[in-house]
């Protein structure tokens, strides 16, 4: 087997491009749910503890991405548990509380965000070394 291919004089190889837009794709929806949240937010009332676990499910996806920095993996990881407790709060929320598709309203694109981070970082560890950590910072270093 040969090397992989590279961009012109870049050094970059296809494979850790294709990982670093994903990661990008995922982070940039991940920051457009929590700006959204945040705008939301701005306008709600805190009577009960259900709206108060309502208001960090909207403007938790970015700070988790961010996790990423120290450790992607971990950073996967709450992310999907992220998810599951978005979708335990869409059915406590709704009247009356019932089981609901997490899919809907706005599952689609968090789900896709997290996806995407996902395979961004097993396209990426998938050729690191063996006890090398796969991070955000590392993953953007041009150097390797």
């Amino acid at each position: 087997m040969g090397t992989s291919p590279t961009f012109r004089g870049t050094g970059i190889t296809a494979r850790d491009a294709i990982a670093r837009g994903l990661l990008i794709l995922g982070g940039c929806v991940l920051l457009l749910e929590s700006l959204f949240g945040i705008l939301a937010i701005l306008i709600y009332v805190y009577r009960t503890i259900l709206d108060v676990t309502t208001a960090l499910c909207l403007i938790l996806p970015f700070p988790l991405y961010l996790v990423g920095l120290k450790s992607l993996r971990v950073a996967i990881w709450l992310l999907w548990i992220y998810f599951l407790a978005q979708w335990g709060n869409e059915c406590l929320v709704s009247v009356p509380p019932q089981l609901v598709n997490p899919f809907e309203p706005h599952g689609i694109p968090l789900f896709a965000s997290i996806a995407s981070v996902q395979i961004g970082y097993l396209i990426l560890s998938y050729g690191s070394r063996k006890g090398t950590a796969v991070n955000l910072y590392n993953s953007f270093a041009t150097t390797k």
